[in-house]
């Protein structure tokens, strides 16, 4: 008899166990589907709104932009943000807190930022991600 109240016992504790389980699946399936999962996942965005920009999503397609653009291991910004507005346009600096292309690059400090003087007379802006040092 007493061995029966023991797995009685250890049952329940199991049983509730499994309720809490599934509870906590079920949260979390919940918060899977929401917006703050996916910035958490694929933009690397805190549900409080901070960031790291080594692993944000604008740094990762700013890096795929730069493959993808490259000349002479640079890339221009405006054709970035073109490539990146067709590809990729959920990311945008805003999302960020950033108001521009070059702000992203600068507050971000893993790429080099450089301004040449283009063919019509005009400041080009060029970027490439910095070299390990």
């Amino acid at each position: 008899e007493d061995c029966y109240q023991r797995i009685d016992r250890r049952h329940s504790e199991l049983v509730g166990w499994t309720k809490s389980m599934d509870e906590a699946r079920a949260h979390m399936s919940a918060f899977a589907q929401t917006d703050a999962f996916l910035d958490m996942v694929v933009n690397g965005i805190a549900p409080d709104g901070t960031f790291d920009w080594s692993h944000a999503g604008i740094v990762r397609v700013l890096r795929e932009a730069s493959d993808a653009l490259s000349e002479g291991g640079w890339a221009q910004i405006d054709r970035a943000r073109e490539w990146i507005a067709k590809k990729h346009p959920d990311q945008t600096p805003s999302k960020y807190g950033c108001r521009t292309w070059p702000q992203v690059l600068s507050e971000s400090k893993l790429f080099e930022l450089v301004y040449r003087v283009g063919d019509d007379g005009k400041r080009v802006g060029w970027f490439r991600e910095r070299l390990a040092s």
